[in-house]
């Protein structure tokens, strides 16, 4: 028997009520949300509070519904569609406790107002943590003084396609997609849902005054794979489930690992991507010219950096820029009897050791040279639709899976030997419109047809 049976209950009534109206990709997902709201009111006892951050490729996909939801569930919920950043500053210093619900964070963070919401930015990744503050200086004339603002607090958003990486980086990431045609919600009416979920609210807040001591001084197992980031993410929401026993402890952890799972490619920054697709040039070279790396990364189909500058491609300065961040510099080499600027294998070592080592899929190119080499033990390779083989998917992801017989087992079956995310969400830089995207859906949907006929 649990010493807290009212942990437990809210959280599956959190659950429940979420499942009324917003349609999720996985239970773990469901699980992700109900802890979150539960941190949400008992933030106190918390060193850190992960960002929880929906995002889909397309609008209409059930993001501000999912921040409506929020909006009844939350204590003190604040959208802050209209809010400026000085407003929000006092807000967080003068309330007692603000959860902030930020919606169309894409149009916040976009190329062209990026720059006039670096403030807004920065409080975000500040009020990660707790204690952090900002300093601002307020009055007037004589009385001008500078006056920090503690800026810790729960934050909700939505966005469509990423927002920046420092952001992204601490957010707990629920992808979104448009329901389908059997895939059924209550409608969301604010003043019923009011009626229904507010006394759910104030158990809520309740619940949070009688166990925040507790939470306070919990120190939950983390399991094997969630390290550094995603650790100090997913440690209060863990400290929850611990307390409310039973199923939900396990039930965290393992939405914990299939949520950190399921973005591994999401999580790529450009320069992570650079390093892969690098490492796949340089596969079986010593040596490369920098002109050379700079043709071929331009030449992957399945990356982006020939589309840059309008199809002009990478340049060399940039890729020199952005690898100058990696301590890797080009310097004269010797191939054949030429002795060009460029690389040896050996110069991106650590940087494959310590930006790659956690990268379970290799360059989309790679894996499609890797499935068609004449050395591989694969043979008869197929595209499937991830949505046909469920059984396998990847944090609830909607995408396509590589498949390949593999000749070494005895049943002979197909096996899965890579995951690509969800073509709209692969690569910001693609910008795949909705034709071409199409025209690949048809075009694994018939391999897969043929497969099985």
């Amino acid at each position: 028997m649990s010493d807290h049976p009212d942990t437990a209950g809210l959280l599956d009534e959190v659950e429940t009520a979420f499942r009324r109206y917003v349609v999720l990709q996985g239970d773990h997902f469901y699980c992700a949300v109900a802890l979150w709201v539960a941190h949400a009111h008992a933030i106190r006892a918390a060193e850190t509070s992960p960002r929880l951050l929906f995002t889909s490729p397309e609008k209409e996909s059930g993001k501000t519904r999912g921040l409506e939801v929020l909006e009844v569930l939350v204590p003190g919920a604040l959208p802050t569609m209209n809010c400026t950043i000085a407003a929000l500053f006092r807000l967080l210093a003068d309330s007692k406790l603000t959860t902030l619900l930020i919606d169309e964070a894409d149009a916040i963070w976009s190329p062209k107002a990026a720059a006039q919401h670096e403030d807004l930015r920065a409080l975000l990744n500040a009020g990660y943590r707790r204690g952090a503050d900002v300093a601002r200086v307020v009055g007037q004339g004589s009385k001008m003084h500078v006056r920090r603002f503690p800026v810790f607090a729960a934050t909700a958003l939505a966005s469509i396609g990423n927002v920046p990486e420092t952001l992204w980086s601490r957010s707990i990431v629920i992808p979104m997609r448009r329901r389908a045609a059997d895939e059924h919600v209550d409608a969301f009416r604010r003043r019923h849902a009011e009626d229904d979920l507010g006394p759910l609210r104030a158990d809520l807040e309740q619940w949070a005054e009688r166990h925040v001591s507790v939470l306070s001084s919990a120190d939950p197992n983390m399991p094997d794979g969630l390290t550094d980031r995603a650790a100090d993410i997913w440690e209060p929401l863990l400290a929850i489930a611990d307390l409310a026993e039973g199923e939900w402890p396990e039930r965290a952890r393992q939405a914990a690992l299939e949520i950190v799972d399921g973005r591994v490619v999401q999580d790529q920054s450009v320069g992570v991507r650079l390093l892969l697709d690098v490492r796949t040039v340089l596969d079986g070279h010593q040596r490369i010219s920098s002109a050379d790396l700079v043709s071929k990364l331009n030449e992957l189909e399945e990356s982006s950096w020939g589309g840059w500058h309008d199809g002009k491609g990478i340049t060399q300065r940039e890729l020199a820029n952005r690898l100058n961040g990696y301590d890797i510099s080009s310097k004269t080499i010797r191939i054949d009897e030429r002795t060009p600027k460029g690389y040896e294998s050996e110069d991106f070592a650590d940087a494959f050791a310590r930006y790659l080592r956690d990268t379970s899929a290799t360059s989309a190119t790679k894996r499609n040279n890797d499935s068609s080499s004449k050395d591989a033990d694969v043979a008869d390779v197929v595209v499937v639709l991830e949505e046909e083989e469920r059984r396998i998917s990847k944090g609830g992801q909607t995408g396509l899976l590589l498949f390949a017989r593999n000749a070494d087992k005895r049943n002979n079956e197909f096996e899965p030997v890579a995951h690509v995310a969800d073509l709209a969400l692969l690569d910001d830089a693609y910008e795949l419109d909705q034709v071409i995207g199409a025209e690949l859906d048809a075009e694994c949907a018939a391999l897969a047809e043929n497969e099985e006929a």
